[in-house]
């Protein structure tokens, strides 16, 4: 009875490690990415999962039984660093990784099986197939690798820090600025990086992108920051390895894959000999502008000391013209005051290229008409034209605005010139102007002029001699024609000064076509009507030719243009460059007509009115008018409110002009108080 009871408890035990060994083999092959084989003591295979058997490629029936390292490795032994031969040996689990014959790598992990009295009995082998983390593993490495590499042999001085501040990278070319080798730095923190620039463990810009509220400001100059986040300023660096130093600093935050904050990179670049490139430029620069203000104002002194006495010879010529004089004494005046209106000239133009030269020319903006611009270049040439048989035709376009924004004295100087050199250099046949126009960009406007010729024209090879100051074609037409090659230079630099350009077409022999362009600002508002009548003015009289009359007006263009409309009429100017050379003009003599500019340096055309209205009585007044460019409303009435008797808006009509002067009288010698 009591041998069959063991019997019955003996099968039970099977049964119930059999169904516990089944349980398990069903729960272990249920783990489809994990390898798992039973070995006994003696490393036999007692049981292995699907995963396994599936890897091993072998029946079940030829798997059991055999060694492991047999059925995997295809050796006689166990393999080295088997984890499974170190649990039986230790009682202990055991981790290790794996090689298989394959190439695959396998995380392996073995436990020992215990009976009751803490024997062993057994081994549980549990392999995860880390081929792949590996690999991925491999590859960061070498990437990481080249990336150093990369970082090492960077032209430019670069340190990496991860999140913590600690120096990761501190290339060759950091290495030979700061004479700190990459070993005594490599992991150090507590801005440590920055001792070797300033000295002191301070905040560099590398630490400026990781979001910190930092005090490099003091160390830099203004800190730029790119649209990528990069963070780019400069910094001096008193003391860099014994000497002083400009560095140019860039650095941008690192992060990973996940967008999260891993740390920083800096490049620094020496950039010393540039900075002092900058400097040495800066006061060459300074000493060349101060060397041009030198000049501007030596030729500003200059034209001033030649100008008072030539504006006095002129003057006195003028009181000469008006004695009774012989024929040749007559002829010797006119030459004297001839060739002073030519010196005078020739000087305002050295003056006027000197000021463009060194940027002092301010370019006004005030509306004006086209049409009446270029009507009055026109007819300032208009007498030479016709005097040798030149027609002259212009044409302008329709859809151009009629009145805009820009100066039109500076447009005047411009066309007179190139319509003197037309006729000057033309024999027979006409001068043809155009003007067109094209919309740009701003609400701006391109104007194009055309002045065309059939002169001498140009030979191709002397083409390049044009627009340089003081140079003509050739000597022969100096020679011929005169001049001093100021005109073209000029109008150049004033047509570039308005937002244009200039250029010429010519041959020789067939003539030439001049092309200037300026850009202005069309305006819906209007200018004071330009044309009106005589009744305009408040004052009355006879037409007298023998009128005195002075000229108030600083620009030499207005100056030409006001004393050609007076030769046209009959009539001779003396001029004045401000208000107080009008004063002192009077005080010489008595002039019947003053035509006052309204902006003069130093004391304008408003002021001087002011003056001469409380200066002189009423018998010895002039008649003033105002001629100036100030055109909008309210502008006429001013002038007439300072004491002026009449107003003109430039650019001035010859008609107006005309109508203006034919209502002024010739005061009597009685009226004067001249008489005894």
């Amino acid at each position: 009875m009591m041998d069959s009871a063991a019997n019955d408890e003996r099968t039970r035990a099977e049964e119930a490690l059999r169904k516990s060994e089944r349980e398990k083999a069903a729960i272990l092959g249920g783990l489809r990415k994990v390898a798992v084989e039973y070995l006994d003591p003696q490393m036999h295979i007692i049981w292995v999962s699907s995963t396994m058997q599936k890897y091993l490629d072998i029946p079940v029936c030829e798997i059991k039984e055999k060694h492991c390292f047999e059925i995997i490795h295809g050796i006689g032994t166990p393999c080295r660093g088997c984890t499974a031969l170190k649990a039986l040996q230790t009682g202990h689990s055991q981790e290790g990784e794996l090689i298989t014959p394959d190439g695959r790598t396998w995380l392996s992990r073995s436990s020992p099986i215990k009976d009751a009295g803490e024997n062993v009995t057994g081994v549980v082998h549990v392999a995860l197939d880390i081929s792949d983390r590996k690999k991925a593993e491999s590859a960061l490495k070498e990437s990481e690798r080249l990336l150093a590499s990369i970082i090492s042999f960077l032209p430019d001085a670069t340190l990496v820090i991860d999140k913590e501040g600690r120096v990761i990278s501190w290339n060759r070319s950091m290495e030979k600025m700061t004479g700190v080798r990459a070993e005594q730095i490599l992991g150090k923190m507590n801005y440590e990086y920055a001792l070797p620039f300033y000295g002191e463990r301070r905040p560099m810009l590398i630490d400026e992108v990781r979001g910190e509220d930092h005090i490099s400001e003091r160390k830099h100059d203004a800190i730029k920051k790119e649209d990528d986040g990069t963070l780019v300023a400069e910094a001096y660096i008193p003391n860099l390895r014994g000497s002083e130093a400009y560095l140019l600093e860039s650095a941008s935050a690192l992060y990973d894959s996940d967008g999260n904050y891993w740390g920083a990179i800096e490049s620094i670049r020496d950039i010393t000999e540039r900075k002092r490139s900058e400097e040495d430029l800066q006061k060459s620069k300074e000493r060349a502008e101060s060397a041009t203000r030198a000049k501007s104002e030596f030729l500003a002194n200059m034209s001033h000391e030649i100008r008072t006495p030539m504006n006095a010879v002129i003057g006195m010529t003028g009181l000469l013209l008006d004695e009774d004089l012989t024929e040749d004494q007559r002829e010797y005046v006119e030459i004297i005051r001839s060739s002073g209106d030519t010196l005078l000239a020739i000087i305002n133009s050295i003056l006027d290229l000197t000021k463009i030269e060194a940027g002092m020319i301010e370019l006004e903006r005030q509306p004006f008409d086209l049409h009446g611009c270029l009507e009055v270049s026109i007819d300032m040439m208009a007498a030479e034209a016709t005097r040798k048989g030149l027609a002259m035709e212009y044409t302008f376009e329709d859809y151009i605005p009629a009145v805009v924004l820009g100066d039109p004295t500076r447009v005047n100087q411009i066309l007179i010139n190139l319509l003197n050199n037309a006729v000057k250099f033309t024999e027979k046949g006409k001068i043809a102007i155009s003007v067109s126009g094209t919309a740009i960009e701003d609400s701006s406007y391109e104007i194009h002029f055309i002045v065309q010729d059939t002169g001498i024209g140009i030979p191709e090879d002397k083409m390049s001699r044009l627009f340089q100051s003081f140079s003509q074609v050739d000597a022969s037409t100096a020679r011929r024609y005169g001049g001093t090659g100021l005109g073209l230079a000029i109008g150049k630099k004033l047509a570039e000064l308005m937002g244009g350009k200039m250029w010429v077409e010519s041959k020789a022999g067939k003539g030439s076509a001049f092309h200037f362009t300026i850009q202005v600002e069309p305006l819906e508002c209007e200018p004071v009507e330009i044309g009106r009548s005589a009744s305009g003015i408040d004052i009355q009289g006879v037409l007298d030719k023998g009128l005195s009359i002075l000229l108030a007006e600083d620009n030499l263009v207005n100056q030409i243009v006001a004393k050609k409309m007076l030769d046209k009429l009959g009539y001779r100017a003396d001029v004045a460059a401000n208000g107080i050379e009008v004063l002192q003009a009077l005080e010489r003599r008595h002039y019947d007509v003053v035509l006052m500019d309204v902006q003069m340096p130093e004391m304008d055309g408003l002021e001087a009115t002011g003056a001469i209205r409380q200066r002189w009585p009423d018998r010895e007044q002039p008649v003033i008018i105002a001629m100036t460019a100030s055109a909008l409303k309210g502008d006429r009435e001013m002038c007439l409110a300072a004491g002026m008797n009449g107003y003109i808006s430039k650019p001035a009509k010859i008609e107006e002009l005309k109508a203006a002067l034919e209502t002024c009288r010739k005061p009597s010698d009685s009226e004067l108080g001249t008489s005894d």
